[in-house]
């Protein structure tokens, strides 16, 4: 029998996930012996299984819960594969499907983005281009009718000229999987490998369960696809959409401009899945009209009822003495980025002295943040107010990274000036200091040294007894005692993946990668917490992407052009990231990124033309006329 469908359908602040946590844990202790599911996306779990906790404690005084899992789907997916004991290998992380795309498109003989393999982004958009046609399950027989159909009426051949080489590197990307024994997948290809492992089988984790779905904006294909299977198995499935619940009530069709118009396709896309199960059945729809978040008479509620509302209503305040409601918003003009972060941290000081704010409910959420994190370091601590930036840095904005991109140069490029010099110049070679680095370049500018059988012959020589360039030749002999041995590494191989892994590592290992980036983090505890934690796990991140690498390429043969390539574009995809050093600290963040929980007080600095809303960046690829 197909479950019961139930709604709760509000607009924001109304109640709806408060609603779904307090009839989960009612229910659970009433009827101990049924599993309870609770489905989030995953950077939410988190969250809301803390406010899961906490409901349960405050409305039935226990500190936990045995029937419910608060989970994502990938999560699930896993749960499920495990009780089935079904075998995956694991899903290919970014990086590694951005390895395997450029070593296709670098082999693929490409028309119109031949010249773009290795410019800026173009990487970056045909994974994100990929992951969009696995999530909406376009297959490569559906892109090569649409290019025969463009071919034969001789329409847009610049469209057809970029499907043709998309399809290309699709077909490539297909291969490589294909070849893989060890059952790795996709991200967006996990839900289809779930529902094949399903099929008939029964579980346990999800028959006869209680299902909701909770702070979803939409689903993919493959996510309904999923919807629909649980819609089989579930005794009741609820789903929580962030829409004015007047709009069920008229029973108006929301137009495409509209604020709620992916919230109402959504609806309407659920109930047609329901229709297909058992048509007729009545969806239980629970409607939330009050915001309890915002009083009645402030700026905030009036602000989310006006939000890409029209006709726009100016908000008027209800009484003059309630200083609360009339200044729940605030705008401040400020000269530059310093006096506006001055202004803030002198706001939060006032806010923590007088009004007994905890620093953990203050946030300030910038449009971009990686161009302001000196300025937070240097106010922030100005004040004496403990924070947390909530950013990744690349694995790549490294002195250790660095040296490891500018050796894989050298190799390429035959122990040219440019990248012998930035490989010496990061400081992490431990055989030459900086005063020898500085000697030997001048000498090398002077006598125009180049290649690598040139570095391997004496600097020095003897004119009437007199022995010239001594020290240079010193230095010279230190140097290359380590790095003869990696270049014979790098190139005396099979030249597969593996090799040059091993050759890396080989660097790693003579230079102390591992004890001198435990010595950086030492020398960043005082001062910076963030970097020296991320010095900390730095050697260890290294050693897991170039696992990664074996993983995904270990025997493929390439040349030392192509390695080094596939390497940076790797790399570029791993972010480091820290956890708070405290748990009362002001949470700086990206508008976009960054979530937040039970915070009172939100600073939005940068509030520019032009900035936000952020303007959006031109397709490289197909843009969305295009799509």
């Amino acid at each position: 029998m197909a479950a019961r469908i139930d709604y709760v359908i509000g607009g924001s602040g109304t109640g709806k996930t408060t609603h779904l946590l307090e009839r989960f844990v009612d229910e659970a202790v009433k009827s101990p012996d049924k599993r309870f599911l609770m489905i989030v996306p995953e950077q939410a779990a988190g969250n809301t299984e803390r406010d899961m906790v906490k409901t349960m404690s405050l409305r039935h005084g226990r500190n936990g819960f045995m029937n419910i899992d608060i989970i994502g789907i990938s999560r699930l997916a896993y749960k499920i594969f495990n009780e089935l004991e079904s075998s995956v290998g694991g899903m290919l992380s970014d990086a590694g499907k951005s390895m395997l795309i450029r070593l296709v498109a670098g082999r693929t003989d490409l028309r119109v983005y031949k010249n773009s393999i290795d410019k800026d982004g173009f990487i970056a958009e045909t994974k994100s281009l990929l992951s969009e046609l696995f999530q909406y399950n376009i297959t490569l027989t559906d892109i090569e009718k649409v290019i025969d159909e463009l071919e034969k009426t001789g329409e847009n051949p610049v469209l057809s000229g970029k499907l043709r080489d998309m399809a290309s590197i699709y077909k490539g990307f297909e291969e490589r999987m294909a070849e893989k024994e060890d059952g790795v997948i996709t991200a967006e290809r996990l839900v289809a490998y779930l529902l094949n492992q399903l099929q008939d089988k029964s579980c346990r984790a999800l028959d006869g369960a209680v299902i909701a779905f909770d702070s979803f904006t939409g689903f993919t294909p493959s996510q309904y696809s999923l919807i629909l299977e649980l819609m089989k198995r579930a005794e009741r499935i609820t789903f929580s959409i962030t829409m004015d619940a007047s709009i069920i009530k008229s029973g108006r069709e929301v137009k495409e401009y509209e604020v709620f118009n992916l919230s109402y396709v959504t609806y309407k896309r659920l109930e047609e899945l329901k229709e297909k199960l058992c048509a007729g059945q009545e969806s239980g729809m629970l409607l939330l009209e009050e915001n309890r978040r915002h009083r009645e008479d402030s700026m905030l509620k009036a602000l989310e009822a006006g939000m890409f509302r029209f006709p726009v209503r100016p908000f008027t305040k209800a009484g003059d003495s309630d200083k609360t409601t009339g200044n729940s918003v605030r705008l401040w003009k400020c000269k530059n980025p310093e006096e506006q972060l001055q202004c803030i941290a002198e706001e939060i000081r006032r806010k923590v002295s007088e009004e007994g704010y905890r620093y953990n409910e203050i946030a300030v959420l910038a449009p971009d943040l990686s161009e302001m994190t000196g300025s937070f370091e240097k106010i922030f601590k100005m004040y004496d107010i403990p924070f947390f930036a909530d950013y990744t840095v690349k694995l790549m904005q490294s002195p250790f990274t660095e040296a490891v991109i500018s050796l894989l140069e050298a190799e390429e490029k035959n122990y040219d000036y440019d990248s012998m010099f930035s490989l010496l110049k990061t400081g992490v070679l431990k055989c030459v200091s900086d005063d020898d680095v500085m000697t030997l370049e001048n000498f090398v500018l002077k006598k125009n040294i180049r290649g690598v059988k040139r570095w391997n012959r004496c600097f020095s020589y003897t004119l009437n007894n007199e022995i010239y360039y001594e020290n240079e030749e010193n230095i010279r002999k230190r140097l290359m005692e380590g790095l003869g041995e990696i270049h014979r590494a790098f190139t005396e191989g099979g030249r597969t993946v593996s090799d040059y892994a091993a050759a890396i590592r080989l660097f790693m290992q003579q230079n102390s990668f591992k004890e001198q980036t435990e010595a950086a983090a030492e020398k960043l505890e005082g001062s910076d917490m963030k970097l020296s934690r991320t010095y900390r796990s730095l050697y260890s991140r290294i050693d897991e992407f170039l696992e990664k690498m074996v993983a995904v390429l270990g025997e493929e043969k390439l040349s030392m052009r192509e390695f080094s390539e596939i390497f940076k574009t790797g790399i570029n995809e791993i972010r480091l990231g820290t956890l708070p050093a405290s748990l009362d600290s002001v949470v700086v963040g990206d508008i976009e990124r960054t979530r937040l929980s039970d915070v009172r007080l939100i600073f939005l600095i940068d509030v520019n033309e032009g900035i936000i809303p952020k303007p959006g960046k031109p397709a490289k690829i197909l843009n969305d006329y295009e799509k």
